[in-house]
């Protein structure tokens, strides 16, 4: 695997934290500090975003919020609807992982895999793809909704979601 992928890699996804998201937004007036406390407390779980309660309050809309997570980490915003994903880049994940961890591989070329990420990625959901994949990450963001239409496109319509609410976990 290419080390200096993988470096870069890991750095992008440590660069924005769940906190670091929510000092940016109030730094950059896009929330009221006001808004920002009512997000956390509102999050439905630890696995929401304060990101994502921003945009399910109407504070923000995804689109926005992904254009923001991409300038601070200095990565491309990808719409993956304009994505043709090839099947067999498709058969190592499982469509639950996926959608839970927010993450899409779209493409490779030689030994690196563009993958698009919704919201904050972490140092062992990247770990997970390298390994599944054998190829270091490219990052870049797109939105949850796109993540989800993507899944439910390439996976079978809702399937993924279906097996994650009958038996409760992923």
């Amino acid at each position: 695997m290419n080390q200096k992928v993988k470096t870069r890699t890991t750095r992008y996804a440590t660069r924005l934290t769940e906190r670091r998201m929510a000092e940016l937004l109030q730094t950059e007036s896009v929330v009221s500090p006001e808004k920002l406390v009512e997000a956390m407390s509102l999050k439905k779980s630890e696995d929401e975003m304060v990101g994502e309660a921003l945009v399910n309050m109407g504070v923000l809309n995804e689109k926005d919020l992904a254009e923001i997570i991409a300038a601070q980490v200095s990565l491309p915003y990808i719409s993956v609807a304009h994505y043709s994903i090839a099947k067999e880049l498709l058969e190592p994940f499982d469509p639950v992982y996926l959608r839970k961890k927010r993450v899409m591989p779209l493409d490779r070329i030689g030994d690196v895999l563009l993958v698009a990420f919704a919201g904050v990625m972490d140092e062992k959901t990247i770990t997970t793809l390298e390994e599944q994949s054998g190829c270091s990450l490219f990052p870049c963001v797109t939105t949850i909704s796109d993540i989800d239409q993507a899944v439910d496109t390439y996976y079978g319509d809702g399937n993924a979601q279906e097996k994650e609410d009958a038996d409760g976990s992923v």
